[in-house]
């Protein structure tokens, strides 16, 4: 995982634009607080809090409300959840197909999907769910920008595979659009979806009714690999070498990935919530 420097201008950034100020300890220490009085067997780092907090604008009532729900669906939502050993054949399908792959510049938090690799046979849509809030958990413990610079997703919808379809239901569609968005202080900037084809329109037109208006104003949709477009929004050199970047090759970042969530096992087996 990256580490971005905290610079004099991401804090200025946390300041004007979720309203962080020199209380902010404060404020982690009085959501610990009601923590322990609410959840007396959760364990929760201060980095997780203070990621809650600037996800929220340093709404400490929104904030106490978003951890509510993100609780109860731990609960609740078990599929989404459950069984995140990294060493499973589960996890381990969907980390070394490459669907997921973090990249990182120094003012963007950026996510690649793409599903060229994608064996359907071993690779299910809810566990690449459950991959990707893996990896967005860990974030939110350890990064101490992630929250302040924003979140970026490519989606290369090369290789998309139609079977995904019939894994589809609106119940698991509404899920995870809603664990992602009203349990997790996500901070989307932009949904940038290449290499376009019918069936991405056919998945859209499934999700759209569930995405708020301003995450659909955010998400643009191109037929081919338009970087001169997507430049304007991510930097062409955090991609990989394969997409004409600098940020190696995409098994190197495999493996970056498998590594990472290896090395946290034991989190992931005691988070339980």
């Amino acid at each position: 995982m990256m580490v971005r420097v905290m610079t004099k201008e991401l804090e200025e950034k946390a300041r004007k634009e979720l309203n962080e100020d020199h209380r902010r300890d404060d404020y982690v220490q009085e959501l610990k607080v009601w923590m322990k009085t609410n959840y007396e067997r959760e364990i929760i780092g201060d980095m997780w809090l203070l990621n809650y907090l600037r996800g929220c604008k340093f709404d400490r009532e929104r904030t106490k409300d978003k951890l509510q729900k993100f609780y109860a669906a731990k609960s609740t939502m078990t599929l989404l959840f459950d069984n995140r050993d990294p060493f499973s054949t589960n996890i381990q399908d969907v980390i070394r197909s490459g669907i997921l792959l973090p990249l990182y510049s120094e003012d963007k938090e950026i996510i690649l999907v793409r599903w060229a690799n994608c064996d359907t046979s071993k690779v299910t849509l809810l566990n690449v769910v459950k991959v990707g809030l893996m990896l967005l958990e860990m974030f939110m413990h350890e990064c101490r920008t992630c929250m302040i610079v924003g979140h970026y997703v490519i989606i290369d919808c090369s290789g998309l595979p139609f079977s995904f379809i019939t894994q589809v239901s609106p119940s698991l569609i509404k899920n995870i659009v809603y664990v992602l968005f009203r349990t997790y202080p996500t901070r989307i900037k932009g949904i940038f979806v290449i290499n376009c084809f019918a069936l991405t329109q056919i998945f859209y037109n499934i999700f759209k009714p569930f995405l708020q208006k301003k995450i659909i104003s955010r998400i643009h949709f191109y037929s081919s690999n338009n970087f001169n477009e997507i430049s304007k929004h991510v930097p062409l050199s955090v991609f990989p070498r394969e997409y004409g970047g600098d940020s190696g090759s995409i098994s190197n970042i495999v493996d970056n990935v498998k590594n990472s969530l290896e090395q946290r096992r034991r989190w992931y087996l005691k988070d339980r919530h």
